[in-house]
């Protein structure tokens, strides 16, 4: 049995590895990512990237994309202009450090009807991206970061911390149902898991 999460509760998460942590972006994330020669264009508190091959850029340009996920006309000018300040991050004369294009810089898109749009755009995408897995947590963090967990297991540790799981999904049901019901049988089930007997 696996575990089903909200949109919210994805989108928070995956705020929490992105820019949560970081000693500079968990007080303000509306910036460029601080990876000073990344390349990236990664932007906001969930990071998303508007570059060529960006789930942002993919979806803007395809009709059938926009109205399956549900993008409206002001989102959809919304993630245009997402995608010219990506141009702007990605431009070689925008590296200095926390310059509005730079390494850390806080972009254009600074009003609070940018903020709204961004959020409801990201959340849009990754209910897209969610059902794309069959709403398994590993593989949307996978698709998310475009990453396999052997080789960035930090990040994916912080997204299931901030889910209250461990290793699956499976362990929030578990953690839930131990919490709620207390019986010998469930004692037994944790010792085992934890390691402090040996299964039967």
């Amino acid at each position: 049995m696996s575990m089903e999460f909200t949109i919210d509760e994805l989108y928070n998460a995956i705020a929490y590895a992105e820019t949560g942590t970081h000693p500079k972006a968990k007080d303000n994330p509306w910036v460029r990512t601080y990876a000073q020669g990344s390349g990236s264009s990664a932007y906001g508190p969930v990071q998303m990237t508007g570059g060529k091959h960006s789930m942002m850029m993919n979806v803007y340009n395809k009709p059938e994309l926009l109205s399956q996920i549900g993008i409206t006309e002001e989102e959809r000018g919304y993630m245009s202009d997402f995608l010219q300040q990506a141009d702007e991050f990605l431009a070689p004369v925008s590296d200095e450090y926390e310059s509005t294009f730079g390494y850390g810089g806080p972009g254009v898109l600074t009003k609070d009807t940018d903020k709204a749009m961004y959020e409801s755009v990201a959340k849009k995408i990754m209910t897209y991206e969610y059902g794309r897995a069959n709403k398994d947590l590993d593989t949307f963090i996978k698709n998310w970061r475009d990453a396999e967990e052997k080789d960035d297991s930090q990040y994916y540790k912080k997204v299931r911390d901030s889910l209250g799981v461990s290793t699956s999904s499976d362990d929030k049901v578990f953690n839930a149902v131990a919490e709620s019901i207390d019986t010998p049988a469930l004692d037994l089930i944790k010792d085992i898991n934890d390691g402090n007997v040996e299964p039967i």
